[in-house]
């Protein structure tokens, strides 16, 4: 079992795509695999003949547990088809009118005769047994298809973003329910088992505390609104509130940068990492997942905003990979997506704080004016609840992190470089 991410631990084989006895080619899919933060396709690590199958499907086996045992072989010469069978002429009989010719012998003529490998499309690009299901319950030509990212392979979400109109997918099996004595007991899915795992497995590593401030956010929204436009159609992509929450998050790590370090637990010390590697928490239909930002220390308001649109639809389509959800140094939780002011987060291992955010809201608040001495306002206002790890972080440092993180969304400098 490879290892799929940075805090990932095990794995549960959902699928094989190939059976035992059948070539594989290196780097082609052989299975896909479930953790409790993506589900993925294993490439073979070399070509050759699935000689046995050591763990079964629905199995669930730590990082590092052989699965699969491969003996290297060229791809066997396919066999000599037989001779024909010589058969008399037919006695001569008048010519048949033309008869339609089933679509699906044309299909297959076409494929002997273009080449096309199994497994791939048209294009060269791997395909699964799953989508390719998948495509053909969407009504979806696989051979038309290419891969909506860089990369070898057609995923789900491409055949789903091809379908035209969508049809309803089918319902996933329910897990096993039991009724006893009026109460209904759901089994966990191994992917939430993973996950509740590893959550357990925080708690009990870190000292967590939560610190608050409120920041007033009022530019911040205004700049998105009124740039919202000209920055759609410069970028490509919508401007939320998350990069500005980003940047602030960055320049505070930067002035205090213990909260982007992690600890090692053999060496009894405090690694501080070379970038900041911000991970940006998203919610899915199958749970939280937290992509990552590579180097998002070095990014302005725009290269986050389109790094964070990237990796957000990418993981609402299922199409994040194990390099996607490894490296981070420091987490962004969006929290007010759901309407809460803020809430304590559980660190992700071995990071040692994560940052959340919550719901803007407009209130009045008091407010210093040079010429007419305090005064109330209507102001969008938020929460920043920083939780971390009080082995190695102090309340005070917790402290002075967000006040950094809070001139940084006030200041009217965030939002430079808007066309606004």
């Amino acid at each position: 079992m490879p290892q799929l991410g940075e805090s990932v631990t095990e794995g549960t084989v959902t699928r094989w795509l190939k059976q035992v006895g059948e070539y594989v080619e290196a780097d082609e899919p052989l299975l896909e695999v479930s953790t409790d933060k993506v589900d993925t396709e294993i490439p073979a690590p070399a070509s050759g003949i699935l000689q046995a199958i050591l763990v079964q499907e629905d199995e669930t086996v730590d990082t590092g547990t052989p699965i699969a045992t491969i003996t290297e072989a060229e791809r066997p010469a396919a066999a000599p088809a037989p001779p024909p069978v010589p058969t008399p002429p037919p006695a001569p009989t008048p010519p048949p009118a033309p008869q339609p010719v089933a679509a699906g012998a044309v299909q297959a003529a076409a494929v002997h005769n273009g080449g096309v490998r199994r497994g791939r499309a048209a294009s060269g690009a791997f395909v699964t047994p799953f989508v390719r299901g998948l495509a053909r319950e969407h009504g979806v030509d696989i051979a038309a298809l290419r891969p909506a990212k860089d990369g070898d392979r057609i995923r789900r979400g491409d055949v789903l973003r091809a379908a035209r109109p969508p049809r309803p997918a089918p319902a996933p099996p329910a897990p096993a329910a039991v009724e006893t004595h009026g109460r209904t007991v759901e089994e966990l899915s191994p992917a939430r088992r993973a996950f509740a795992a590893g959550l357990m497995e925080s708690m009990r590593t870190s000292a967590h505390l939560t610190t608050v401030v409120e920041v007033d956010v009022t530019g911040a929204v205004r700049a998105c609104e009124a740039a919202a436009a000209s920055f759609r159609a410069r970028e490509g992509v919508e401007l939320t509130l998350r990069p500005f929450l980003a940047l602030a998050a960055l320049g505070a790590l930067r002035a205090y940068p213990v909260l982007g370090a992690r600890v090692d637990p053999d060496r009894k010390a405090v690694v501080h990492p070379d970038g900041a590697h911000l991970a940006i928490k998203v919610d899915t239909e199958r749970g939280p997942v937290a992509p990552v930002v590579r180097d998002a220390g070095d990014l302005n308001l725009a290269g986050l905003a389109r790094a964070i649109a990237d990796l957000t639809e990418r993981a609402r389509d299922g199409r994040l990979g194990p390099e996607d959800l490894s490296a981070a140094t420091f987490t962004l939780d969006d929290q007010g997506a759901g309407g809460a002011l803020f809430s304590t987060a559980v660190i992700a291992q071995p990071q040692v704080a994560v940052l959340g955010a919550g719901a803007v809201v407009r209130r009045p608040v008091a407010v210093a004016h040079p010429a007419l001495g305090d005064v109330v306002v209507v102001r969008s206002m938020l929460h920043l609840a920083l939780t971390y790890d009080h082995r190695v972080i102090d309340g005070a440092d917790a402290a002075r992190f967000l006040t950094a993180a809070r001139e940084r969304l006030e200041s009217d400098g965030l939002a430079a470089g808007l066309d606004i």
